[in-house]
């Protein structure tokens, strides 16, 4: 495994292609970095056990070790630019090119083992919609490729070099605003536990819809807003129990809960205990 910083990367592009029928829906294994934009086409891709909708403008990264692959052609006609790379140079890598190879086939591994330290999000694949400021860059690079002048290798790393650092940015300023609706979403459950809570009365609050607001928050976070509010409204009902002389009713009451018996039941779901042996151990 060879660390490394992002600024220090030196793309160098092992392949470069437009496959134009439609792509085998066999699930393979990746052993370079695989990077894919569509100019044309419909469907869906798998990578990793997540499923993606792809059309003209998705930019798809694939860093080696992820089984993937193409489901559910919606479309006869297509057009992908298919890449496949290495962060560091190696001019002699045409002289062994790794393809996919099917999942249950076994290999002798990946073309390198890179770890950005300072770039998470090249550490892992990347799906884009609506990438079509990377096209004119990506068309240029198959050029080159296709042609082979003098320094093309200099050329097509400096072009998919640039086009990389693209990505990040926009990656990353996706994240910011997805983390800016999770924080918003925590703020809310946080200030208004006491009161009932449902995904459609915080999609309205926030001004999204309620699927988009549950689905985002599950992907960062590993569980639903439902599940959220529970686990805030039991540690809520922790920290009353043993510092304050509040009765279970009361607690469930100023937590949000409309009757003791559904607070109870939620309680020693998720502590093993109900309220009052809770209370009682506190000693």
């Amino acid at each position: 495994m060879i660390n490394l910083l992002a600024r220090d990367a030196k793309p160098y592009v092992r392949n470069a292609f437009i496959l134009e029928s439609p792509p085998s829906l066999q699930t393979v294994r990746a052993r370079v970095n695989h990077f894919f934009y569509i100019i044309e086409g419909r469907g869906e891709i798998c990578i990793d056990n997540y499923t993606y909708e792809i059309a003209k403008g998705c930019a798809i990264l694939i860093v080696p070790g992820s089984e993937y692959r193409w489901a559910h052609a919606k479309s006869k006609h297509w057009k992908i630019i298919t890449l496949t790379f290495n962060y560091l140079m190696d001019p002699n890598a045409h002289l062994h090119e790794l393809t996919p190879r099917p999942k249950n086939e076994s290999d002798a591994g990946n073309a390198e083992e890179i770890h950005f330290k300072d770039c998470d999000i090249l550490n892992k694949n990347v799906f884009l919609r609506n990438m079509f400021i990377l096209e004119q860059g990506l068309l240029e690079i198959i050029t080159e490729y296709e042609n082979k002048r003098i320094y093309f290798v200099t050329r097509t790393s400096g072009i998919f070099m640039s086009l990389l650092v693209t990505i990040v940015r926009v990656t990353l300023e996706k994240e910011n605003k997805y983390m800016k609706i999770i924080n918003s979403i925590v703020s809310y459950v946080q200030n208004n536990y006491s009161e009932e809570i449902n995904n459609e009365k915080l999609a309205q609050a926030l001004n999204y819809h309620p699927n988009y607001l549950n689905n985002l928050f599950k992907k960062h976070s590993g569980i639903t807003i439902h599940q959220y509010l529970l686990s805030y409204r039991t540690d809520l009902a922790l920290k009353l129990l043993l510092f304050s002389d509040l009765s279970i009713k009361e607690i469930a009451a100023q937590i949000g809960y409309k009757n003791t018996t559904h607070f109870s039941a939620s309680f020693r779901k998720r502590s093993g205990m109900s309220p009052v042996e809770y209370r009682a151990g506190r000693s």
